[in-house]
């Protein structure tokens, strides 16, 4: 039975990527929810059958980005901003039994950043200067559907 859902996950995500590659359809699929399957996280900000019946093949959980955006929500509300290293810290070292990697906060803080939530403020604080790895760069980047790989 899983074998059958990681396929039934594999053609919905073909699917989806393809109707974003093709400028015909194109503006039916947000760059958000396109990016969040091309990476493999789940679309927390979605809703939708698509990506339901298929949650738990998503590399990035629904638990791992909601785990991750509540605490920066929490903060951000209180006007508190973090550096992409003081997340990383707290994800990697503080809350270890989340398995929560560098490669999967900041698919999060992109997917997170295309979904156009919070203000300019915490995106700029959060890559200002060096407190970021260079990878980390992309997250508050325009989306760009050529980056998008069908393999």
């Amino acid at each position: 039975m899983k074998e059958l859902g990681k396929a039934l996950f594999s053609i919905q995500k073909y699917m989806i990527l393809s109707t974003k590659l093709n400028p015909q359809t194109a503006e039916l699929i947000p760059d958000a929810y396109a990016y969040a399957w091309d990476v493999g996280l789940y679309p927390i900000f979605s809703n939708g059958e698509w990506h339901e019946s298929v949650k738990d093949y998503f590399d990035v959980s629904e638990e791992k980005s909601f785990r991750v955006i509540k605490y920066i929500d929490e903060a951000w509300l209180k006007k508190t901003y973090y550096s992409f290293y003081e997340l990383e810290d707290r994800f990697l070292h503080a809350e270890k039994e989340f398995d929560i990697d560098r490669w999967d906060l900041i698919r999060i803080l992109r997917y997170t950043f295309l979904c156009k939530r919070f203000d300019d403020i915490l995106w700029e604080k959060l890559l200002k200067g060096t407190d970021h790895p260079s990878e980390a760069k992309g997250v508050t980047d325009k989306f760009n559907s050529m980056d998008i790989s069908l393999v």
